[in-house]
């Protein structure tokens, strides 16, 4: 009885491009898994920069508040310079916090942190769906186009990006890696990684840091310049 080779051909050719669609599928959830933490480290980001935005304005109001009490308390025994600096100070200030006000208002920190929120939610939840395919061993061509036509339908539904330092942030967190410092390739990847998390933190308390400096600089400024008689002349 003569014996016959199985036709494998067919067989080898489907299991070939099931495992191509397979790797496709896992490259593409890899992908839309990072882009899912950059957005939610935006969202993060801008729910942070709304509260500290908040504190910038009460901070502001305080400054000016106070300068207007001690003005009122202490004017008798004010010194001149002092108390024409304190006047000039309140006045360039309560005009500043309206437009600081303004200013932040329209940077719309709270709907866009919505927005990058839902964004990242719908992502992860089209990287979920595929995951699962990947998961049965059911990728097909329709499931990978179908991910595609989402995911780019949750990106642009936002009309915004996340930053550089979201997408940074993002990977510093999910890093299992630990950094060796003894090298100079770690040293490096160090500086790197804290460079990226001040800048995060900068975008966060920069306007906490303008309301503390600028009015004492603003001050400082017009006690000297009323001390040499520069704003009198």
């Amino acid at each position: 009885m003569s014996s016959e080779t199985p036709p494998v051909g067919p067989l080898v050719a489907a299991s070939d491009l099931q495992q191509r669609l397979t790797d496709t599928a896992e490259r593409y959830c890899r992908y839309g898994r990072m882009t899912a933490g950059a957005q939610f480290e935006a969202g993060r980001r801008h729910k942070s920069a709304s509260r500290t935005s908040n504190l910038s304005i009460v901070i502001l109001s305080t400054w000016v508040f106070s300068a207007s009490v001690v003005l009122l308390v202490f004017d008798a025994t004010l010194n001149p310079t002092a108390k024409s600096a304190l006047v000039s100070m309140s006045m360039i200030f309560s005009f500043f916090v309206v437009a600081f006000s303004l200013l932040e208002a329209s940077k719309r920190h709270e709907v866009r942190s919505e927005l990058f929120l839902q964004s990242a939610r719908a992502i992860g939840e089209i990287c979920k769906s595929l995951e699962i395919n990947i998961l049965l061993n059911k990728v097909t061509a329709e499931n990978i186009d179908k991910f595609n036509v989402d995911y780019h339908r949750a990106l642009t539904r936002i009309h915004d990006n996340h930053a550089e330092m979201d997408f940074q942030i993002h990977r510093m967190r999910t890093s299992k890696s630990t950094v060796d410092t003894t090298t100079w390739r770690g040293y490096f990847t160090y500086l790197r990684r804290f460079y990226w998390r001040l800048i995060f933190q900068l975008y966060i308390w920069q306007t906490v840091l303008m309301a503390f400096i600028a009015p004492v600089a603003a001050f400082c400024v017009l006690y000297v310049l009323y001390t040499s008689q520069y704003l009198t002349k």
